[in-house]
């Protein structure tokens, strides 16, 4: 076997075991549950490092695989519903504002119950990190 073809070999075998570990590592987390998350959160601009909260947002049990999201306030842009669910760690909800704008979240939980969104719709695009203010389960 030439040099050039055991180099390619040993980067191949060894971006194998990273991504094995990788899948490892994350199949030993527990999924996440509707329950699981269900709660008041505050989220912060996730490229900011101050971490000041921005918005609040309610998790609300609906069934075993649902749950309704609020924004959480008083202001016109803090007025605003959705539904979702989570598959293991990732999670979505679509939203809607009463002016009528729309649009789609994911989310991943992390091992420390926060939450990684990245909102996406109607002119808005940006990412959030939720933190829990206040614990569930809030229950419809």
């Amino acid at each position: 076997m030439n040099m050039k073809r055991l180099v390619v070999a040993a980067v191949l075998t060894f971006l194998v075991v990273i991504v094995a570990e990788g899948q490892t590592a994350s199949q030993n987390e527990p999924a996440a549950s509707v329950e699981s998350i269900a709660g008041i959160y505050s989220l912060s601009h996730w490229q900011y490092s101050d971490n000041k909260p921005v918005a609040q947002m309610a998790i609300i049990v609906w069934s075993k695989d649902t749950f309704l999201v609020r924004g959480v306030g008083e202001k016109p842009d803090q007025v605003w519903i959705g539904m979702g669910g989570v598959d293991g760690r990732e999670g979505y909800y679509e939203w809607k504002f009463a002016d009528g704008k729309a649009g789609r979240t994911t989310f991943v939980v992390n091992a420390d119950g926060t939450l990684k969104g990245h909102v996406l719709g109607s002119g808005l695009d940006w990412w959030y990190l939720a933190r829990r203010a206040q614990s569930g389960p809030e229950k419809k």
